[in-house]
């Protein structure tokens, strides 16, 4: 369906859109360029009690997750890794916390 709207000419939908892509191999394209990330993890639980109950918890590595964060060139402006203090004024009256590197460290 994508493919076929983007071919489309007369409709303009890349244009209109203004993606980064016109066609389904400049989408492949943009998603192979995504970098890794952590990869998702499976288990099944289920309580002693009802061991056919079945639960499915997904999940990742956090250690993974903190460095395919970290890692990737996107986010270097936006991490920030020193506390700040923030205000609402020049008069520096009142303080706002509402990041974790607002808070008193």
């Amino acid at each position: 369906m994508l493919l076929s709207l983007l071919t489309i000419k007369s409709y303009q939908v890349a244009e209109k859109l203004e993606l980064s892509y016109h066609n389904i191999r400049g989408l492949h394209k943009k998603v192979d360029s995504v970098p890794p990330r952590a990869k998702w993890k499976m288990r099944k639980l289920w309580y002693k009690s009802d061991p056919e109950d079945k639960h499915i918890i997904h999940y990742r590595n956090p250690k993974e997750l903190i460095s395919a964060l970290l890692g990737n060139p996107v986010h270097a402006k936006d991490i920030i890794y020193c506390p700040k203090k923030v205000f609402t004024d020049s008069i520096k009256t009142p303080r706002i916390y509402n990041e974790m590197w607002t808070g008193e460290w």
